[in-house]
């Protein structure tokens, strides 16, 4: 949930004093709860500790300097705001619009706050089913492939060209144990003599059997060490260099020791599905009427 941030750059005012608007022009004054501290009053509004707090956030190593100037901002702020009211500027369609704003942030941040502990436990067991395979896997690797595109349609001529091209890939991919960047930095090499033919360069993670074709697995599971090449290898799609990049070990974590990470992990979408649910509620309860007629008239800049 992104919530909003007003920002404004305040200016030095002049050090003359001025009259305290009326008391109906004044923007709301904050009520002081007794233990609340109060760290500055302009014309009788407070300035507390808490805003103080708030506008030092951002700091590291606060010092006593940081204090003074952030203090400062709050009061020219306060003065600023004081002033506009003094204006009528209180009564602005764009004052109004910005309280509405401020009031359904501050809504949403009060009631919309939930914890791990507090995500209802279908939406753990779904994100559990959903990503099962993070959770309960067999052995798998991790490769990087080079691949010179030859299918079934093409012709003779086309996958000896094509395998001649593999053959290359392989010999300079052996030539020496190669970061991954570099592996892959060798199809765009080889592709500039072989306009003709579809070179590219893959990264996926496989089991040893359902996911990608047996010879390919076979293949990439022979491989031991990261960094480590494989022969060129012919399957449907066409020739094949594989490049290992990690051997992954077999993982069976269940629900109940999956749980804790899992709340971790969705509590934000979670949040957000909650949020948006209670929202269609909301417009079902209330009176609301489109004028879409009215709408369509609207020109676009």
């Amino acid at each position: 949930m992104k919530l909003l941030v007003i920002a404004a750059t305040l200016l030095s005012l002049p050090a003359c004093r001025q009259p305290a608007p009326p008391g109906e022009q004044l923007p709301l004054v904050p009520r002081v709860d007794q233990t609340a501290l109060v760290v500055a009053r302009v014309n009788g509004v407070p300035i507390l500790d808490a805003d103080l707090r708030e506008q030092l956030r951002s700091n590291r190593g606060v010092t006593a300097e940081d204090r003074r100037k952030a203090l400062r901002a709050l009061v020219q702020a306060e003065l600023l705001a004081q002033e506009a009211a003094r204006r009528g500027l209180a009564r602005h369609p764009a004052v109004r619009d910005a309280q509405r704003r401020a009031l359904a942030d501050i809504f949403i941040r009060r009631h919309f706050q939930i914890t791990p502990k507090d995500i209802p436990r279908e939406h753990v067991e779904r994100a559990y089913n959903i990503n099962r395979l993070l959770y309960q896997r067999p052995e798998t690797v991790n490769v990087t492939h080079i691949v010179v595109v030859a299918n079934a349609r093409n012709t003779a001529d086309f996958h000896h060209r094509a395998a001649r091209l593999a053959r290359r890939i392989h010999a300079i991919a052996a030539s020496g144990r190669l970061p991954e960047k570099s592996f892959r930095e060798i199809a765009e090499l080889v592709a500039k003599d072989a306009p003709t033919i579809t070179i590219k360069a893959e990264s996926l993670t496989t089991p040893l059997r359902g996911l990608t074709a047996a010879e390919f697995a076979d293949a990439a599971f022979a491989l031991r060490e990261p960094g480590q090449v494989s022969p060129v290898v012919q399957t449907r799609f066409g020739y094949h260099v594989i490049y290992l990049n990690e051997r992954l070990p077999p993982r069976s974590v269940s629900l109940a020791q999956a749980e804790e990470e899992i709340r971790g992990r969705i509590l934000e979408d979670v949040r957000r599905e909650l949020f948006v649910k209670w929202l269609a509620e909301l417009e079902r309860r209330h009176a609301i009427t489109t004028h879409l007629d009215v709408v369509a008239r609207i020109a676009t800049p």
